[in-house]
């Protein structure tokens, strides 16, 4: 609206012909372009952001204000190259919460130095039990300042809210109790469905009546297929981000953008795209943006 109006003067400033009236104009051109920058600054701060990183496990970082999540961010070596960096290139100096989802070295390992580095005010992890060996000495390396949060379905975390695991569940596999985040912002849904094995999937399926949403965030579990077809039905989403093999390497993965094309998805693979960017305004308008080109998604 303001870069319209911004337009708007300066055509009529062009029109104008004397030389008082030109400097009106171009006052007037001065005033609503400091005034557009300001209500852009306004609307960047009411925006939420959302980052998946590169690499298996390497982490979503979301942005809302001054509040900062980083969910996950992959093992030792990582953390080192891929979430370090991209925190420092953020001007990250503190992480609102680490969020580790699951007991998978690939996705937790490089906690310690993360947590040591961007002091995170809380490090959240699902409720469940774990018997990698990797995730509780990683939790026992992590500063003891950090406030420890375990969360099950139904709790609050910053901005979002946990869906699974759900009270009393239990797996013996790590996926299978794999933390599970909804992010609503302006009328726009994200579901964070991470590593989620298909028993809970299944799980997630009778216990939650709606799942639909704009943008669905995964990687891929150890099981033979991604995601249940009737959970890709469920979410219905318009925009899919997954970290996983690059397509066409492997069965799984190529069946599984396969579906989600058919569904009417737009499909990015950081392995592909790089790092993926989600961005909602105040207004509602949702953009994907993939770093290493290709196309721009927008929903208005």
């Amino acid at each position: 609206m303001f870069l319209l109006a911004y337009g708007a003067v300066v055509a009529l400033a062009s029109w104008m012909t004397s030389r008082r009236a030109w400097m009106k104009a171009a006052g007037a051109v001065a005033v609503l372009g400091a005034v557009a920058v300001l209500w852009q600054a306004a609307e960047d701060r009411g925006a939420l952001n959302i980052t998946a990183l590169p690499g298996d496990g390497a982490g979503v970082f979301v942005q809302e204000g001054s509040r900062t999540m980083l969910i996950d961010c992959g093992n030792a070596f990582t953390a080192q190259r891929i979430a370090k960096p991209f925190l420092r290139a953020q001007g990250v100096n503190r992480l609102s919460a680490l969020a580790l989802t699951h007991g998978d070295a690939q996705h937790v390992a490089g906690a310690a130095m993360i947590a040591t580095l961007y002091h995170p005010r809380q490090v959240v992890t699902p409720d469940a039990r774990f018997r990698s060996t990797v995730y509780r000495d990683t939790l026992k390396a992590i500063p003891a300042e950090a406030k420890r949060r375990a969360v099950r379905s139904g709790d609050l975390l910053e901005s979002a809210v946990t869906l699974h695991p759900a009270e009393g569940w239990k797996s013996s596999r790590a996926d299978d109790s794999s933390l599970v985040l909804e992010l609503r912002k302006h009328g726009r849904r994200i579901l964070f469905l991470g590593d989620l094995g298909l028993a809970g999937q299944e799980q997630l399926l009778t216990t939650r009546a709606d799942l639909k949403a704009d943008v669905l965030i995964l990687s891929r579990s150890a099981d033979q297929r991604v995601l249940l077809p009737e959970m890709l039905a469920k979410i219905a989403p318009k925009i899919v981000v997954y970290s996983g093999s690059p397509r066409g390497r492997q069965t799984t993965e190529a069946r599984f953008h396969a579906d989600c094309i058919r569904a009417g998805a737009r499909f990015f693979n950081t392995e592909e795209s790089g790092a993926v960017t989600i961005s909602v305004r105040p207004n509602g308008a949702l953009q994907a943006a993939p770093s290493l080109g290709g196309e721009v998604v927008q929903l208005l």
